[in-house]
């Protein structure tokens, strides 16, 4: 579907400038605040917690923030903040998305040098579509997926830069609260942004992930199902050919079933069943001189997950969100975990999974997101 309304009010204006904030020795918020008013998350404030969250996890580090970029629900709600770390020279240095719509305020995250936020390609592609009047702004547009939208242009980018315009159909109101004085502002209950990783494990010794532009490079191709299972692949499979892949990419495609969701730019987008996951990836595997196993489950605890990694093997996360009234899912795989607990005792843990997702790095996620519509995991072993 089309955009069925065009935003009136600039969210960043037309050139998104970047504005960099040095970590200060003493921060003037709170690093613990809960009660029974809302708070304003700020771009001041989610600049501040950006900053406290990860010198509490990452230790003392001169790092950069940008300007926090805004980012909204399919309903036209603003829920939060996606903040960029940089170095003093612009190195990109990681990224923190803060989502009001996750009980701990964290929903993904990387420290990873070079790592780059979820959104940055297609903020980079924005000066080929803007013009004077463009205000572009930020949606969700799967679990931890994220695009730009160009309402006078009638063009909503993906993060590869794809123009998914026909996917998406845009409220013509943007709000957190339905009677919010300023229309455009992110409310939280409450937040901790201290926090100890007390439990870090990884399954591999060397992270293992190959993008979503390899694998269109390659194979004109690109389902995240299936790059899930690619991203396995070398852990079991000891013929593996790093520098010639293409073939076992079509090939978990074709025994996954995976079918044809769209076609864009000259790729095929393809939409792969969350059961035929493990049958699939366990026919590679046999068909590659090795043996695994799978096991499946439907609206998992975090457990699941962490049982696989505790005995050296990987697995795939599956999650789906309501957009636009359909179901938008996505898949991943799992590599690690970590459990973070605010320093203060005030709050909750924070139960992460260490995913890959189309980067050179990884980035950790916050299982115990809210608003899934349904979850699904696959475990393998050998």
């Amino acid at each position: 579907m089309g955009l069925t309304a065009k935003i009136t009010r600039f969210v960043y204006g037309t050139v998104i400038v970047l504005i960099f904030v040095l970590i200060a020795a003493a921060v003037s918020f709170p690093k613990t605040a809960f009660g029974e008013e809302k708070i304003e998350l700020t771009p001041a404030l989610a600049s501040e917690v950006a900053l406290d969250f990860r010198a509490s996890l990452n230790g003392s580090q001169e790092v950069l923030t940008a300007e926090p970029i805004k980012f909204f629900n399919d309903s036209g709600q603003a829920i939060g903040y996606i903040v960029e770390y940089q170095l003093a020279d612009g190195s990109p240095e990681g990224y923190v998305v803060l989502d009001n719509s996750d009980a701990s305020l964290f929903s993904e995250w990387s420290f990873e040098d070079g790592a780059r936020s979820p959104i940055s390609s297609s903020l980079g592609e924005i000066s080929v579509y803007a013009t004077n009047g463009s205000s572009p702004f930020v949606i969700k547009s799967a679990p931890f997926s994220y695009a730009v939208s160009i309402p006078d242009r009638g063009i909503i980018l993906s993060e590869e830069g794809e123009d998914i315009s026909s996917d998406f159909s845009i409220p013509a109101e943007y709000s957190s609260t339905p009677n919010s004085p300023d229309w455009y502002a992110v409310f939280i209950d409450g937040f901790s942004s201290d926090y100890t990783m007390s439990t870090f494990k990884n399954a591999v010794d060397e992270f293992i992930c190959f993008s979503e532009s390899e694998a269109k490079s390659r194979t004109g191709k690109y389902g995240c199902a299936v790059t899930a299972m690619l991203n396995c692949a070398p852990h079991y499979v000891n013929s593996f050919n790093w520098n010639n892949w293409g073939a076992d990419y079509n090939s978990l495609w074709s025994l996954s079933n995976t079918t044809v969701d769209h076609t864009s730019g000259g790729i095929t987008y393809g939409s792969t069943p969350n059961n035929k996951i493990g049958p699939a990836f366990a026919s590679y595997c046999e068909g590659n001189g090795t043996t695994v196993r799978y096991s499946n489950s439907m609206n998992l605890f975090w457990d699941f997950f962490k049982s696989t990694v505790d005995r050296g093997d990987l697995s795939i996360f599956c999650a789906g969100i309501n957009i636009d009234g359909a179901r938008d899912g996505h898949a991943m795989a799992v590599e690690g975990y970590s459990i973070l607990r605010p320093s203060s005792g005030a709050g909750e843990n924070i139960y992460t999974l260490f995913v890959a997702d189309g980067w050179d790095q990884g980035r950790f996620v916050n299982f115990y997101y809210t608003r899934y519509t349904d979850t699904y995991g696959v475990a393998f072993s050998r």
